[in-house]
């Protein structure tokens, strides 16, 4: 089992922050603003500093919105947008594919063998590689490198080293810091 190690958020004054775990994944989110200009503050955490990656609103990896990165350690911290066009195949940055890279690194940081990403991003980035993220149950998948099996950024995971749950990010079903109820299920 890994340390989880969840990051305060910030500066988001329009929700609560929620969380959730499953021991290996960590994530924290909460919502600034409204309409158009609603952007979501995430952190997630993941065993490697290599690099560490979610997917959002997928269940495989093929067309897949990815946000990659790492807190870094042994590696300089990075955070990018891509997106797994084919699947099981390294992803394209979405300024590569024409689209934009939405995504800003709010913090990065490595700790205790694990490396922990905090970004912003608009909901709807109006990018058509880019998932809208909706304040509802959404499908997530997640990545982290492995040595010895995976080495740099080019590598793919290992086997055993990836998970796919469902986040419910309207926080109805969720834990909030008062509630402590359950926000996501593996499937």
């Amino acid at each position: 089992m890994h340390a989880t190690a969840l990051l305060a958020l910030v500066g988001a004054t329009t929700t609560s922050a929620f969380t959730w775990t499953d021991g290996t994944l960590s994530l924290e989110w909460s919502f600034e603003g409204e309409g158009a200009d609603e952007v979501i503050y995430m952190s997630f955490t993941l065993p490697s500093d290599i690099y560490i990656g979610i997917g959002l609103d997928c269940q495989t990896s093929a067309d897949c919105d990815m946000i990659v990165g790492n807190g870094g350690g042994r590696n300089p911290a990075f955070i990018e947008d891509y997106n797994e066009v084919e699947g099981n195949r390294e992803p394209h940055t979405d300024v590569e594919l024409g689209g934009t890279s939405d995504v800003e690194l709010v913090e990065a940081k490595y700790e205790n063998w694990e490396s922990t990403l905090r970004f912003r991003r608009k909901l709807d980035t109006k990018d058509k590689w880019d998932a809208v993220i909706k304040k509802v149950p959404m499908d997530i998948v997640y990545a982290w490198c492995e040595e010895p099996f995976c080495v740099d950024v080019h590598s793919a995971h290992a086997p055993g080293s990836w998970g796919m749950v469902q986040i419910d990010f309207s926080g109805e079903n969720g834990l909030d810091f008062e509630t402590e109820e359950k926000t996501a299920a593996v499937i």
